[in-house]
């Protein structure tokens, strides 16, 4: 949905002066939740529904700025220990005991990571590696998926054009408000189909022909022109999941671009 900042930079946008045979006719902005006062013309913005479509695609890219930190038990035995996380890059350190002391076990000469597991070394010749029953810490990168959807939104600005006979009719100041309201309408749309910049991100774009609302109040007409501006855009989302499988209960493989 556009925040707030987003349509108040559309709204700056929209011309609230026109000038038609020659007369410059001041226009009135003002929105549907406003007190509805008799400025005439005028336009009226509103919002009325979003659209929301599901996500149309997905792309990944790696981060292996996420630091893991496994407390594992060395058994009898045993040489080689699975990571809890997948996709382990790297070793920062393994600390456990060694004879009744704390220490820093060396990478390649006690243990190599091997995939995703810590192999503790026998080849060409044993390593150290901790004592009986007791627990080693590794600390390691994982390579976490960061996942970026991008889901496309519409949101749909109703613009009304209201007006009723304008000027003086003395001074030969005086628009016919079928005129004024076709001319207004009709140059608006022009406006913001092809001189509006949108947000970034944005296609804007008119659906709909002026539509033709003319109204009678209170014994006179009231005339109003409607169209509707879409304002179409896209927003992302990003989430880290530890494996491939994770994309895929959300979006098949074909649907990820990779």
């Amino acid at each position: 949905m556009l925040t707030h900042e987003q349509r108040t930079e559309i709204y700056k946008a929209i011309p609230t002066e026109f000038t038609i045979r020659g007369i410059e006719v001041p226009v009135t902005i003002r929105y549907a939740n406003q007190y509805r006062g008799e400025e005439y013309p005028c336009i009226v913005l509103e919002y009325t529904s979003l659209t929301e479509k599901s996500y149309d695609f997905i792309n990944h890219v790696y981060s292996i700025t996420n630091i893991m930190n496994d407390i594992l038990e060395f058994k009898e035995g045993v040489l080689t220990y699975p990571l809890s996380v997948p996709r382990a890059t790297n070793i920062v350190k393994v600390i456990g005991v060694l004879n009744g002391l704390e220490y820093v076990f060396v990478l390649n000469d006690d243990y190599y990571l091997d995939g995703n597991n810590i192999v503790w070394t026998t080849l060409p010749t044993p390593g150290d590696v901790p004592d009986l029953n007791t627990v080693f810490y590794v600390v390691y990168h994982s390579e976490m998926i960061k996942v970026t959807k991008g889901g496309e939104k519409i949101d749909v600005l109703n613009i009304n054009v209201m007006t009723k006979d304008w000027g003086d009719v003395k001074s030969n100041n005086f628009i016919n408000g079928v005129m004024l309201a076709d001319y207004i309408a009709g140059q608006l749309h022009k406006y913001m189909q092809y001189s509006l910049q949108p947000p970034e991100n944005t296609v804007l774009y008119v659906e709909r022909d002026i539509k033709n609302l003319d109204a009678l109040t209170e014994g006179e007409y009231q005339r109003r022109r409607l169209f509707i501006v879409m304002i179409k855009h896209v927003e992302y989302t990003s989430s880290l999941v530890e494996s491939v499988k994770e994309i895929e209960t959300e979006v098949s493989i074909d649907e990820m671009g990779n």
